[in-house]
């Protein structure tokens, strides 16, 4: 009975330790279930706020499914950092799809290149304008004009050798300053094509905002105009900085300062040519004989400007120039004065610098010789040129003063083509 009992007791003790258990497990799950609604319902409340505008709603969709299946951005299923989550929650959200975008700074030339302004504007421009000259041989015979015109990199190389934008060697060519056989494309103004197309392929360059000249103190110093035959340099400078300041300039001949000879200091505030700049700044300055020998040279000038000298042109300027020679001039006298001695009706006074500039007229490097010259044309009536005093050479250029002058053009100018 005794061993019945406790055989009853055992299994009394097991059956509550077994319940006991289940309780626990019951319990346990009671609790996980919990927990997961009140998780579930608080995602459901967040949800609700971020779908709805101070009322009550259903998330967008999706939101759900992203709030619930949220996991680490690394994968490992760890979660997700909240602040993480909540910027890429904010940027998505109905009032922050799309930032505003910040414009680009710049003027009228933002986003412009100057290679891209060349190939769209410029390049375009020139194979309309110019290809009169500068054209494939194949389509215009005989046309020697470069062809580098059309090329980006040669005429960049050009225009960055300026000092402004109506101040640089490839708008001097276009303007004629040097020559340019096609003579000043521009009319007279860098307002007119293409030169003003130039002036702003400067300013993008330069990262300019708009387009424009250089006058006032912008840095524009002034251009050299021309070189004459006779030796003669002609040109203005300024400082712009102040305008009215008289500013002189110096000549160097055959290179640049600390290359080139010191040819002269000279004065720039005369009146003259100076592209209607405010006030006198012209200069003529002329060149020392042994500068005017008749041989190929090349100068430059540069503006003595606050005690420092500051290149006008940005290349050197070429150019062959003669001086009336001594013999020359005691030849006129005793020849020339005499052998003209019965034009005394029409031409009066018998200067040897007028007679000098007509025997000079072509000049031996622009097709004048010995024989064909001004003087010799109009004395002689030769080469088609009338003369209303008659020929005084009977239409012949050996005979006569005709020959005499051919002797006068050889002292002058020796064997010069």
């Amino acid at each position: 009975m005794a061993h019945i009992q406790n055989l009853l007791c055992g299994i009394i003790e097991t059956t509550k330790a077994s319940i006991a258990s289940q309780h626990f497990l019951i319990a346990r799950l009671v609790v996980l279930l919990t927990a997961s609604a009140v998780i579930s319902c608080s995602s459901a409340n967040t949800s609700e706020k971020k779908g709805s505008s101070g009322t009550t709603g259903s998330a967008p969709s999706g939101q759900n499914q992203k709030e619930t299946g949220k996991l680490s951005k690394s994968g490992n299923g760890e979660p997700a950092d909240e602040d993480e989550d909540q910027d890429e929650d904010d940027d998505n959200s109905a009032g922050n799809q799309t930032k505003p975008k910040t414009k680009p700074p710049g003027g009228t030339n933002a986003g412009l290149t100057g290679e891209s302004y060349f190939s769209t504007t410029l390049e375009p421009l020139f194979r309309s304008s110019c290809k009169q000259c500068h054209a494939d041989p194949k389509q215009v015979a005989g046309v020697a004009a470069p062809l580098t015109i059309f090329s980006y990199t040669a005429m960049n190389t050009m225009i960055a050798k300026g000092t402004a934008a109506d101040a640089n060697p490839l708008i001097d060519k276009i303007q004629g300053r040097p020559n340019h056989p096609g003579g000043d494309r521009c009319k007279g103004s860098i307002e007119n094509s293409p030169c003003k197309e130039v002036v702003q392929w400067w300013n993008v360059i330069k990262g300019n905002s708009a387009p424009g000249g250089t006058t006032g103190g912008t840095g524009k110093i002034g251009r050299v105009i021309e070189v004459t035959p006779g030796g003669r340099v002609y040109g203005w400078a300024v400082n712009p900085k102040v305008p009215e300041e008289q500013v002189k300039i110096k000549v160097y001949v055959g290179g640049a300062k600390g290359q080139g000879a010191d040819a002269g200091t000279f004065d720039a505030f005369v009146n003259g040519n100076d592209d209607n700049t405010p006030g006198n700044h012209a200069f003529i300055a002329d060149l020392p004989d042994m500068y005017r020998n008749g041989k190929p040279n090349t100068l430059v000038v540069y503006a003595i400007i606050e005690n420092e000298e500051k290149i006008i042109n940005t290349e050197p300027m070429a150019y062959t120039a003669w001086a009336p020679t001594a013999a020359g001039q005691t030849f006129f006298n005793n020849s020339i004065r005499t052998a003209f001695n019965g034009c005394n009706g029409c031409h009066g006074g018998k200067n040897y610098q007028s007679y000098y500039g007509n025997l000079f007229n072509p000049p031996p490097n622009k097709g004048g010789t010995a024989t064909n010259n001004e003087l010799i044309n109009k004395v002689g009536g030769l080469n088609g040129v009338g003369h209303s005093g008659g020929s005084s050479c009977g239409g012949n250029a050996t005979s006569g003063v005709c020959q005499t002058l051919q002797t006068w053009w050889q002292m002058e100018f020796g064997t010069a083509p």
